[in-house]
């Protein structure tokens, strides 16, 4: 009895234990999930604006291209008429080029800045994932707890069972042996009374 009762306490702080590091856990990823669930809907909202404005970037591009090459069939028209315009063609000339550079500069920014989303995207699945394969063992060990527990219960039960009958038997041996006693008493007082009678005088 004792050592049965030493393991159901132990059983159930394992399983207070247990529960209580599920608890935490649960709390933890909760937490995570959060800070990144926002962090993940700004990050979506931030690439959509920077896909808008790589879009609208390139239809610039396309739009100066087409410029430049419509500047340079004006250029090779008007070179012959004002020697003057060669110095607007070369300014325009350099605005076409500090375009493009500006816009491949933020074409690599937002590549780059795509890349750290998809990044912490994958963190944070890969995150999701170790904490699904964690519910699933606190979830298997708690299961495991609730048997034993159950088993340890029922062979307390048997044991107690075991326990009263003994009882009883112990109980209805005892008033058997009272009244063999008491008989022999009386059959030792009867034969001691007969004896003294029939003694000689």
């Amino acid at each position: 009895m004792q050592s049965l009762r030493e393991e159901l306490e132990e059983a159930n702080e394992g399983k207070e234990h247990f529960e209580t590091q599920y608890q935490n856990l649960l709390q933890r990823v909760n937490t995570i999930k959060t800070s990144l669930g926002g962090r993940l809907k700004a990050d979506a909202a931030r690439i959509e604006e920077f896909q808008t404005q790589v879009s609208d970037l390139e239809e610039q591009v396309r739009e100066l291209q087409e410029n430049n090459k419509t500047l340079k069939e004006e250029l090779a028209k008007l070179r012959e008429e004002n020697e003057t315009q060669a110095g607007e063609v070369n300014s325009l000339r350099s605005r076409s080029t500090l375009s493009q550079q500006n816009w491949i500069k933020e074409r690599d920014e937002l590549i780059s800045r795509e890349a750290y989303a998809r990044e912490e995207f994958e963190n944070a699945k890969q995150a999701m994932q170790d904490w699904e394969v964690l519910a699933m063992n606190e979830r298997s060990l708690r299961e495991n707890l609730t048997e034993k527990d159950a088993e340890l219960r029922e062979q307390l039960e048997t044991l107690r069972e075991e326990y009263e009958k003994a009882a009883q038997d112990r109980d209805t041996n005892s008033q058997s042996v009272d009244g063999l006693q008491k008989a022999l008493q009386e059959v030792q007082t009867c034969g001691l009374t007969y004896t003294l009678l029939d003694w000689p005088r």
